[in-house]
């Protein structure tokens, strides 16, 4: 493999690459034919056609087909990064709704574009059972629409309470900060759209008291923290009532000047890709 081509792939593991790379890695690939050298991700070259990357086969190096290149040299990423990090003990109980909440997410995830999504992810303090990002995440604001990263990070509690959620909130918030595209927002400016990014912070918790659901319902996330570029916004599952519970209903007059014109079109995107299949029970 050609060393221009090893840095591409490297900074692609890393995170670290540009559109100019994008470029440039199409540009390596079409010159490469010996598919051994990619073997390493599953992927298989037969004298530039027919490229097999994991179960599906292109004809070209297509855009559909370098995607999928991204895809599975971070999957080998995170694949070694599991391998090395033993999983956390399980706080939920019910594993089975759990596990079939999660699908059903991250397949509504997927169907929107979603090609990024890593399991058993670690920060500093905080363990996530999946991390998944949407670049290119637009949103209408007004008279105008936002662009950037939509961050959704799932972790799961023995229990939780108001001050827990919001301290998991800003812990992902943190996380995701430093791990989005820092030229994201040039290029949201450059596409005439405002730059902004979602941090999406699902908390996963067997089963919440009546206190809790209240308190996560009326208490907007703009109270605790402002960022010019991020919305922050907690959700909470219930695996017992299989409900989701975000910040939805304003709690005073002063709340509908708070960010509510951002909210009114955030609360649709959590009820379309976050809340539970209708087929679960």
């Amino acid at each position: 493999m050609s060393d221009r081509l090893q840095d591409i792939i490297q900074r692609i593991a890393s995170r670290e690459y540009s559109e100019v790379d994008i470029v440039a890695l199409q540009q390596a690939l079409d010159r490469e034919h010996d598919g051994s050298k990619l073997g390493k991700y599953n992927v298989n070259i037969g004298e530039g056609q027919n490229i097999h990357i994991g179960d599906r086969t292109y004809v070209s190096w297509s855009d559909e087909a370098i995607q999928a290149l991204i895809q599975a040299i971070r999957a080998d990423q995170s694949d070694t990064s599991k391998a090395n990090a033993p999983r956390p003990q399980e706080l939920c109980r019910d594993r089975q709704t759990l596990d079939q909440y999660l699908d059903g997410a991250l397949n509504r995830l997927k169907q929107q574009g979603c090609l990024d999504i890593q399991q058993n992810v670690m920060s500093d303090s905080q363990y996530f059972n999946y991390v998944a990002r949407i670049s290119d995440f637009e949103l209408p604001f007004g008279p105008l629409s936002t662009r950037g990263e939509a961050i959704f990070l799932f972790s799961e509690f023995a229990s939780l309470t108001m001050p827990i959620l919001q301290q998991f909130s800003g812990e992902c918030l943190q996380w995701a900060s430093g791990q989005v595209n820092p030229k994201a927002a040039g290029q949201a400016l450059y596409n005439f759209r405002v730059p902004m990014h979602f941090c999406f912070a699902i908390a996963l918790v067997d089963q919440l008291d009546t206190e809790t659901k209240a308190a996560i319902q009326t208490t907007n996330p703009i109270d605790r923290r402002v960022d010019i570029l991020w919305y922050e916004v907690p959700v909470v599952y219930g695996l017992s009532d299989n409900q989701l519970y975000y910040y939805s209903e304003p709690a005073n007059f002063f709340d509908h000047f708070k960010g509510e014109i951002a909210w009114k079109q955030i609360r649709p995107v959590i009820q379309q890709l976050l809340s539970p299949s209708s087929d679960q029970p």
